[in-house]
């Protein structure tokens, strides 16, 4: 579902019956699998540790 590619037939024929679709999928994908991808690829550390540098703040 390319929006660019639909799009000049649609301009050319004038016909933009059911084109919202073009656009509205491939951002309603891109939505979902970010979400998907933060949500259960991404690993993160439970709990962060404190580095020790050796230097004592004042």
């Amino acid at each position: 579902m390319n929006p660019a590619r639909s799009f000049g037939p649609a301009l050319v024929s004038w016909n933009w019956t059911n084109h919202w679709i073009y656009w509205a999928g491939p951002m309603v994908g891109g939505v979902l699998a970010g979400f998907i991808y933060e949500r259960f690829i991404i690993i993160r550390p439970s709990s962060y540790a404190v580095l020790s540098t050796g230097v004592e703040s004042v």
